[in-house]
């Protein structure tokens, strides 16, 4: 294998991304690109098949139909002569070819400074300081291909490479995912949260810190669009007296059957949040966005969409899930419901579980070690009919509450 030529090692990753299943050839394409490819027919191919995931339309049948559709009798033909390769193993193709672009690429960066540097009138430091500049302009390369970053470059990074979205609790592209037994209060909270965030104030804060507006996107898939209208009735007046100068820049997804599991649906999500560009998505419940028994293939699903818009629009998402530890009623019961996976994702894990001797309370408990140790989290919250739905309770407030019985 390690002797094949470049070509054939581009055929064979084609062949598999073209003629094996949609899973394989995202796998190949999320770490190749186009570009990895020849010209003509082999980078041809790979853009059909990179636009058949996109569409989550993949499939070995449709790459034939777009491969004559794109470049008639010639791309199909080659794509129809394509030999089953030797190894079926991605992980072995992929840094191969990989490394065959950074080669072209070293080789032609030397190769314009051996030209340059062999005209009499050429200034050698100039040349050597164009090369050095061509090489560098992305970070140091190996010969994987893959940029990488000097000390230096990690030390200079400023805080607003990554802003936050809400100030001092969550930064863009962060995940916060929040569980709780059906009926605790989490949509409201949600609500509470996502609201606050598009007129600009922290209501996880006492002081209702104010903040420039941010805006929003709901997939709410659990509750009907009336019962969305009653929790921001319950918690518009209270913001509003705080900013009647703002008008929320927060829209609600039509989708209320969406099934991330259905490549289709998941397309029409993605597509969805891409148009709006959001700065914050507050989405849920896991359960209906991923309907399935497949607990794996559940948090794939999710987690997949989350990455994909995050790396569209860069926003942050607050993602309601159901609890599944222990029995009802259980302090215990506020770790995520499904594959383990749930409990290592996330930036940051909260599970809202009320007081068995006062349910108008709530404790905010972390069931995860978070990313990040420099954010404000209230220890609690409870229930109020004259400020928010939800009013944040300060750690030393806390643990002035006696132990529960």
């Amino acid at each position: 294998m390690i002797d094949l030529l470049p070509e054939h090692r581009q055929d064979a990753v084609l062949y598999l991304a073209s003629r094996r299943s949609p899973d394989v050839a995202e796998r190949i394409f999320a770490e190749l690109s186009v570009h990895d490819f020849f010209p003509g027919p082999r980078q041809s191919l790979a853009a059909v098949v990179i636009r058949l995931i996109e569409l989550g339309e993949h499939n070995p049948a449709r790459v034939m139909s777009e491969a004559m559709s794109d470049g008639g009798k010639t791309l199909a033909d080659f794509t129809m002569m394509l030999n089953e390769p030797i190894t079926s193993n991605v992980d072995v193709l992929i840094p191969m070819i990989r490394e065959d672009t950074a080669r072209r690429n070293w080789t032609g960066h030397l190769a314009r400074a051996m030209t340059a540097i062999s005209r009499p009138e050429s200034d050698v430091q100039e040349v050597v300081a164009s090369l050095i500049a061509q090489i560098d302009s992305d970070g140091s390369v190996g010969l994987t291909g893959l940029p990488r970053k000097t000390f230096e470059q990690i030390m200079a990074i400023e805080d607003s490479a990554r802003p936050f979205v809400i100030p001092d609790t969550l930064r863009q592209g962060e995940v916060l995912l929040m569980t709780g037994e059906e009926g605790a209060g989490k949509s409201l909270l949600m609500s509470q949260i996502g609201l606050g965030a598009a007129m600009g104030i922290n209501t996880l804060t006492l002081a209702g810190i104010h903040h420039d507006p941010v805006r929003v996107f709901v997939i709410d898939v659990e509750n009907e669009d009336i019962q969305i209208r009653d929790n921001m009735r319950r918690i518009w007046p209270y913001l509003h007296d705080q900013r009647s100068d703002v008008d929320p820049s927060i829209e609600f997804s039509a989708y209320k059957f969406a099934d991330l599991i259905d490549p289709r649906d998941k397309r029409k999500i993605i597509n969805e949040a891409i148009d709006y560009q959001p700065q914050l998505i507050v989405m849920g419940t896991v359960y209906k966005l991923a309907p399935t028994t497949d607990h794996e293939a559940a948090f794939n699903a999710v987690m997949t969409t989350v990455r994909s818009i995050t790396h569209k629009t860069g926003a942050a998402f607050i993602v309601e899930h159901h609890a599944g530890n222990g029995f009802q009623g259980d302090r215990e019961n506020y770790r995520p419901y499904g594959s383990s996976m749930w409990r290592r994702w996330p930036n940051f894990g909260v599970g809202l579980v009320r007081r068995r001797d006062d349910p108008r309370v709530a404790q905010l408990l972390r069931w995860r070690g978070e990313r990040a140790r420099d954010r404000i989290w209230p220890a609690g919250v409870r229930e109020s009919r004259f400020t928010t739905p939800w009013t944040p309770i300060s750690e030393d407030e806390w643990e002035t509450f006696p132990d529960e019985k």
